[in-house]
C-alpha cells in the first residue's frame, strides 16, 4: 500500500484492507469511524477514518476491552533528501511504525475471533496518529460522550525493531493504569517466557494513542520497543519489512494477545474452553505477581548530568521497572539555581539504604553553599533523610555496623564522621592530603584512601587520627578495595597493575598486570573474584582470590579477559558471580554471568531525549 499518510490514497486503501480483513475473521460488526481534523502542517482541514471491529461479550457486554494501533505512517524526508511531510504520496512504508501494531491487532482478531468472552472485545485501527493523535482523540471523546464503560486498553505502537540484544519491550502506564500493567506483565512468564519487559509508570509517557484514553479516565497501557525511539529508520522511507526482528515481534504479539484474552475473560460456560495464547499452560510455566514478587532486588544508578537517581527493580528475571528519585531541591527537568549533583553512592551495611554524596552542579559555588548527603530508600523509592556536609564531598564509606559514615572531601585535609542514627557530625579526622576515596576496616582501626593531589595511597590510623603510611610507588591510583581487614587491592592507571597491600604491616605484598588504563575494581560478595574495568575499553579483567594454605593473605591470580564488545564505565556484583555493567558506548545496562560469559539481561539508559550517561551503579539485594 506504500505510504499511509492521513489522508492519502494509501491511507484509504489501508483502511479498506483492515476493514475487509477484520470481517473475514467472522467479526460481524466492523465499521468505519470518519472524522475531520485540522492539519497544522498543511493548514487545512482533513478527513480520514478509524476502523472499529466489535465482538460482543456474553456475560457483561457493557464492559469493553480494546486493543488498538494506528495504521497511518509518515516520513520526515524523502530518499532524495526532500522534506516529504507535506507531500502525502511520498514514500512512508512504516513497517515498524506502525505496521507491527496493525499486524498485532489483526492477529488478535484472527486468534480470538472464533471464541467467546465475558466482556466485549474491540479491535481498533486509528488514523492520523502521526499528525497529532487525532484518531484516538476523536474515538475517546465519543466514547466518553456515550458514557461507555471501557475497562482496559492495550495500545501497540512500534514493536518490531531491535537495536541491541537482549532487547526489551517497554510497557508503560499512568498511575491509574498500574493494575493493568500488573495484569499483563504477571502473565508474561506463561505466554512469552523469552521476552524481556521494561515496566514504566509515568503519566508523561502519553505520546501515542493510549494518551487520549488516559485523559478521558480510561485505563490503558502501551507496548513500544522504546519510548524514546531507537529505530534508526524511524519516520523514514527505510522503515521497511527487512528491518523487523520477527522473534522479538512475535513474542510481543503473544503477550499482547494473551493479555487481551485474559482481560476480556474467557467464557467457559460453553465448552470446550480454548486457551487464548499459543503457549500451553501444561508446560509448567507459572504467572508471577509483581506486587509480591518485586521489591527484593534493585539496581541503583546516578548520572553526572542529572540530580535524579534511578531505582531499577530486577527482582524477576525478565521483568524490570525503573523509578526516578529526585535528589535535589528542584525537579530533574527544571533548570535553575542551585542544582545538586551526585558524585558518589554507597550502600549502608545491614540494610538497603543508599547514601549519595552531593555537590552543587553550577560553578563557582557560593562560599555559604554546602554539600549534602541524601539518604535514599530503594524500596520506598524516595529520599528518606539528608544531612549537610562540606562543599565538595567525595566517595565515603561506613563502618561494618553501619553506625558511622566517613566522608572525605576534595580540597580539604580532614574526614568528617557522622552518626547514622542522629545524622550528626560526631568527629573529624585529620588527613595529610585531601582524599577522593576512603575505606575503613571492620574494627575501625585503619583506613586506606586515595590522594588525587599526590597520586598516592595513604593508610591512616583511625583511633589516634594519625597517618601511618604513604605509598608513592603506586602511580596514579584510581580505585582501592578492602578484601579483609588486612588486605587491600589498588589499581594503578599508569602502571596497569593491581597492587596487594598488607594493611597491618603497611607494605606492598605483590603486583599483577592488568589490561591498560584500569580505573575501577569490583569485589564479589563471596570475596573470591575481582573484576577490573578500564577507561574507554570494552574489556574487563577477571581475577581469582586464592585463599592461603596457612595464615597468609589470599593471592591474586588473573583468570581471563572478557571482551563485552562495548565500552564499560562501571559495574556491580549481584549474586552467583553475576554482574551488572554500565555500557557508556551503547547507552545501556547489561547483566553478565561471569561463569559462562552470557548476557542475561539488558536495558536502555536513554534515547533521543533521554539521559544516557549513567556514572555509578550499585546492586541492592541479597548477595
Amino acid at each position: 500500500m506504500g505510504t499511509r499518510y492521513a489522508p492519502s490514497r494509501g491511507n484509504l486503501r489501508a483502511a479498506d484492507y483492515i476493514k475487509e480483513t477484520l470481517a473475514s475473521f467472522g467479526i460481524k460488526n466492523v465499521t468505519f469511524d470518519e472524522f475531520s481534523y485540522y492539519d497544522d502542517q498543511t493548514g487545512t482541514y482533513e478527513t480520514t477514518r478509524n476502523v472499529i471491529a466489535s465482538k460482543p461479550g456474553i456475560r457483561t457486554p457493557e464492559k469493553i476491552v480494546i486493543i488498538g494501533a494506528h495504521f497511518d505512517s509518515i516520513s520526515r524526508s524523502a530518499e532524495d533528501g526532500r522534506i516529504s511531510i507535506l507531500d502525502k504520496e511520498n514514500p512512508a512504508p512504516g513497517a515498524d511504525d506502525n505496521g507491527t501494531g496493525v499486524a498485532t491487532v489483526l492477529a488478535a482478531a484472527r486468534i480470538l475471533g472464533p471464541h467467546k468472552f465475558d466482556r466485549t472485545l474491540r479491535f481498533v485501527a486509528f488514523s492520523a496518529e502521526e499528525g497529532g493523535i487525532y484518531g484516538s482523540s476523536h474515538y475517546t471523546a465519543e466514547s466518553a460522550r456515550k458514557n461507555e464503560d471501557i475497562v482496559a486498553v492495550i495500545n501497540i505502537d512500534m514493536i518490531g525493531y531491535v537495536n541491541q540484544e537482549p532487547e526489551n519491550i517497554d510497557i508503560f502506564a499512568n498511575e491509574k493504569s498500574a493494575w493493568l500493567l500488573d495484569a499483563i506483565t504477571n502473565h508474561a512468564p506463561v505466554y512469552a517466557p523469552d521476552l524481556f519487559i521494561y515496566r514504566i509508570i509515568n503519566d508523561k509517557y502519553d505520546g501515542s494513542d493510549h494518551g487520549p484514553f488516559w485523559y478521558n479516565g480510561y485505563p490503558a497501557v502501551c507496548f513500544m520497543e522504546d519510548y524514546y525511539p531507537s529505530n534508526r529508520f524511524y519516520h523514514s522511507p527505510k522503515d521497511t519489512l527487512e528491518t523487523i526482528n520477527f522473534p522479538f515481534f512475535l513474542s510481543t504479539v503473544r503477550l499482547a494477545v494473551a493479555g487481551l484474552a485474559e482481560l476480556a475473560g474467557i467464557h467457559v460456560q460453553d465448552k470446550p474452553a480454548v486457551p487464548p495464547a499459543m503457549i500451553s499452560r501444561d508446560l509448567g510455566l507459572k504467572a508471577v505477581n509483581w506486587k509480591t514478587d518485586s521489591g527484593k532486588k534493585f539496581l541503583f544508578t546516578i548520572s553526572p548530568s542529572s540530580n535524579q537517581a534511578n531505582i531499577i527493580d530486577v527482582s524477576l528475571p525478565r521483568i524490570s521497572s525503573c523509578d526516578g528519585v529526585s535528589l535535589g531541591d528542584l525537579a530533574p527537568e527544571v533548570w535553575g539555581e542551585p542544582r545538586d549533583y551526585p558524585v558518589a553512592a554507597v550502600q549502608k551495611p545491614a540494610g538497603k539504604l543508599i547514601y549519595v554524596s552531593m555537590i552543587k552542579l553550577r560553578a563557582p559555588a557560593k562560599e555559604s553553599e554546602q554539600g549534602a548527603v541524601r539518604i535514599v530508600d530503594p524500596e520506598k523509592k524516595r529520599v528518606v533523610g539528608s544531612f549537610p556536609v562540606n562543599r565538595f564531598p567525595t566517595t565515603g564509606c561506613f563502618n561494618s555496623a553501619g553506625t558511622k559514615f566517613y566522608q572525605p572531601y576534595w580540597g580539604e585535609k580532614f574526614i568528617d564522621v557522622f552518626d547514622t542514627a542522629s545524622l550528626k557530625n560526631i568527629d573529624r579526622i585529620p588527613a595529610p592530603f585531601p582524599l577522593s576515596q576512603l575505606s575503613v576496616d571492620t574494627e575501625e582501626k585503619r583506613a586506606i584512601g586515595i590522594s588525587p593531589e599526590t597520586h598516592s595511597i595513604v593508610i591512616l590510623n583511625v583511633a589516634d587520627k594519625r597517618m601511618r603510611k604513604v605509598f608513592h610507588e603506586i602511580s596514579a591510583p584510581k580505585d582501592v578495595i578492602l578484601v579483609n581487614d588486612e588486605l587491600a587491592l589498588v589499581c594503578s592507571y599508569d602502571q596497569a597493575r593491581i597492587f596487594s597491600i598488607d594493611m597491618g604491616r603497611k607494605e606492598i605484598l605483590g603486583e599483577i598486570p592488568v589490561s591498560p588504563r584500569p580505573v575501577r575494581l569490583i569485589l564479589s560478595p563471596q570475596k573470591d573474584l575481582v573484576v577490573s574495568l578500564h577507561q574507554l575499553s570494552p574489556k574487563v579483567d577477571l581475577f581469582h582470590l586464592i585463599p592461603s594454605q596457612g595464615k597468609g593473605q589470599p593471592t591474586v591470580e588473573r583468570k581471563k579477559v572478557v571482551d563485552l564488545g562495548e565500552v564499560i564505565s562501571d559495574g556491580t556484583f549481584a549474586e552467583d558471580h553475576r554482574c551488572y555493567f554500565v555500557s557508556s558506548g551503547k547507552n545501556r545496562l547489561l547483566g553478565l554471568d561471569l561463569s559462562n560469559e552470557k548476557v542475561f539481561w539488558g536495558m536502555r539508559t536513554g534515547g533521543v531525549r533521554g539521559r544516557a550517561d549513567v556514572e555509578k551503579i550499585l546492586f541492592i539485594g541479597d548477595k
